[in-house]
């Protein structure tokens, strides 16, 4: 059973593994996807591997998920593609998993038709509260260095950039890392 997080008015679950949420796989998925086409358009990069992923991908990963919820959002209309399966309360998730010196974020994703509610600060607030509560020192994420809205919202929750990198396609990664001790 997933342990709630209040967080305003937003109320984020906490899934250590997806096998405990599998119902809500399909609902992640077209989430994700929605969001990262966004993101693919903004960066000028249509093969963002997020939007290659299967369930089948996110059960075999060892990710940790926080789904966001507010049920406060009006529902959306069931009759167009722009439902989360049903389940319209999910707006957000973020995934996550242990390193050496905290956890890394894997992935936030935002229903489109939320960006900028503030559902991404609340998730980054909802993993520093882990973190903190399960004495992890740091935080680390990386996007890409085009995708500015990311890189704003991390700069403004305290992270700060400490590497890039290009991939061979051409593809500029910044990670960023936020020291909670």
């Amino acid at each position: 059973m997933p342990k709630p997080l209040d967080l305003a008015m937003h109320t984020v679950e906490i899934y250590i593994r997806s096998s405990e949420w599998r119902d809500r796989l399909d609902s992640l998925l077209r989430l994700q996807k929605a969001a990262y086409r966004i993101e693919s358009q903004l960066i000028r990069y249509p093969t963002l591997p997020p939007l290659f992923e299967t369930t089948q991908d996110i059960i075999d990963s060892d990710e940790r998920f926080l789904i966001c919820r507010n049920a406060d959002i009006a529902p959306l209309d069931h009759k167009t593609n722009d439902d989360v399966d049903g389940d319209v309360s999910i707006v957000g998730v973020l995934s996550f998993e242990p390193t050496a010196h905290g956890f890394h974020i894997d992935r936030l994703v935002v229903e489109p038709k939320h960006f900028g509610n503030g559902i991404a600060s609340h998730l980054l607030a909802a993993i520093e509260a882990i973190a903190l509560r399960e004495r992890q020192p740091q935080l680390s994420v990386s996007t890409a260095a085009l995708n500015q809205p990311a890189v704003r919202l991390y700069q403004k929750a305290g992270y700060r950039k400490v590497s890039q990198r290009t991939l061979p396609d051409g593809l500029v990664l910044v990670r960023f890392e936020k020291l909670l001790t």
